[in-house]
């Protein structure tokens, strides 16, 4: 499992202990209002399943938040992954264009028939190599900073979740003492508040990267769209223009005839 899927994972594993952890604050704070304190010393029972449910509404509208970041958690990882494989793509062009260029077939090094109509074959495909490379490389530029923004986000989703179920486990045993569970049931509310500040801050930053990906797409579409480095919209014919089709050695005519010893 690499980073990307860990805190994919993370984030996946916490969302699960706070959709456990949270139904206990009904229950924690029943059982304080249930109490022979609460009842026949303190009398507040009324107070605290007030302040339980109060407690328990907020933090299911932080739960219900980042249950909203569940669909599509996976999407980073793709992300990075195609990211590679257009990384991979975009090496093979630079390779291609590297060869085609190589100084080993410049002029003066191979010369004849053959080199002329091999560079008069291979002259338009460098830029069309070149065109691919740098293709390439604006999508795993985008895909690398889309995705990496994504994982920012669902580690700092999880941060959130982690700091808040610190938060709820202090205040459910303050509830559990009855003396203090309407505090403490204030200070959970206060908790689930936060948490839900932090989520839209986090989603706001997000949805700024998504808008600024947006119009990279556009510039994105606009270079598929164009021709640039393709002759007639393709990849340029990568065979040579036909001066050598004649394959016979001995009428006196070929183009590829063999010098007599």
């Amino acid at each position: 499992m690499n980073d990307a899927e860990k805190a994919i994972q993370d984030f996946l594993d916490k969302l699960e202990e706070i959709s456990h952890k949270i139904p206990d604050i009904g229950v924690v704070f029943t059982v304080a209002a249930n109490s022979f304190l609460a009842r026949f010393i303190l009398n507040n029972s009324d107070a605290i399943i007030s302040a339980g449910k109060w407690a328990l509404e907020t933090a299911q509208k932080l739960l219900d938040k980042i249950l909203e970041y569940l669909r599509g958690c996976w999407a980073p990882v793709y992300f990075i992954k195609a990211s590679h494989g257009w990384g991979h793509i975009q090496i093979s062009a630079n390779n291609l264009n590297a060869g085609i260029t190589s100084p080993k077939l410049a002029l003066g090094s191979w010369q004849g028939s053959a080199a002329d109509n091999y560079r008069g074959a291979t002259g338009k495909q460098a830029p069309a190599a070149a065109r691919v490379a740098s293709m390439s490389g604006s999508l795993r530029t985008a895909l690398s900073s889309a995705g990496g923004a994504g994982i920012a986000f669902y580690i700092g989703v999880t941060a959130a979740t982690i700091s808040f179920l610190v938060e709820l486990g202090a205040e459910l045993g303050a509830a559990e003492t009855v003396i203090g569970a309407i505090p403490a049931a204030a200070a959970a509310v206060a908790s689930s508040v936060k948490g839900i500040i932090i989520l839209l801050g986090l989603a706001a930053a997000i949805t700024n990267m998504i808008n600024t990906q947006s119009s990279n797409i556009s510039s994105l579409n606009v270079e598929g769209d164009s021709a640039n480095g393709f002759e007639d919209g393709k990849w340029p014919k990568a065979t040579t223009s036909g001066d050598f089709s004649d394959a016979t050695v001995l009428d006196g005519d070929a183009d590829w005839s063999v010098k007599p010893a």
